[in-house]
Order: C-alpha cells, then structure tokens, then sequence
C-alpha cells in the first residue's frame, strides 16, 4: 500500500512540474514573440497568426506517463521534439514573412493587394 501511494505521489509531482515547465515555455514564448507572429501561407495566400502543432495524441501520453515512466518520456520527447508551425486556416507549413519577395508575388498572382511597408 505504501509503494502505491509512493508512486502516486510521484506521478503526481511529475505531473505538477510538467505543468509548470509547460507554462513557463508558453509564457516565454510569448514574451520573445515568437507565439503569434503573422506569416503568408504559400497554400492559401492568407497572411495568419501561426500556430503552433505538436504530433501526437495527449491521451495516449496521459496514458503511457500514469501506466509507465520510461515509454511516457519517450513519447513526450518524441511530441515536443517534432512540434512544427503551421497555418492557422489550412494548417500547410510553408509559411514566409509578409515582405519576402515570395509572399509578394504570390499575392500579386492572387490578385490580393500588398500591404504597405
């Protein structure tokens, strides 16, 4: 009975510190500007706050992280390690910045008007 609160408490602690890292990153982000910058996307010539997508299914990390620590790190790892960023309307990844020449063009082709400097 011990050994099972003991593990508990554990997962829980862990828990509790994954939720503050997860936190402080995000307010991080945040701060450096790096959450929310406007990009055109190449796919649907939208110019879009990006988003950040992580792979994966969060249920299937709870579970692995509350039956065994090893394969839950792992696959925490894996998720985080290939996060990319993304469109917020069509979810392509190839996002430029607004006065590249590439973005320029493309809405020239659109027939979008370019946005002033």
């Amino acid at each position: 009975m011990n050994a099972l609160i003991s593990i508990l408490l554990f997962v829980a602690v862990l828990s509790v510190l994954g939720a503050v890292i997860w936190a402080a990153n995000r307010l991080f982000n945040l701060a450096a500007g790096k959450m929310g910058t406007t990009l055109h996307c190449m796919m649907c010539g939208s110019d879009v706050k990006i988003r950040s997508v992580t792979r994966g299914n969060t249920g299937i990390e709870l579970i692995l992280w509350l039956c065994f620590l090893v394969p839950g790190l792992i696959y925490s790892v894996w998720r985080v390690s290939t996060r990319y960023k993304a469109c917020s309307n069509c979810g392509a990844v190839n996002l430029v910045p607004l006065e590249s020449p590439a973005a320029v063009a493309h809405r020239k082709s659109l027939g979008i008007p370019n946005i002033a400097p």
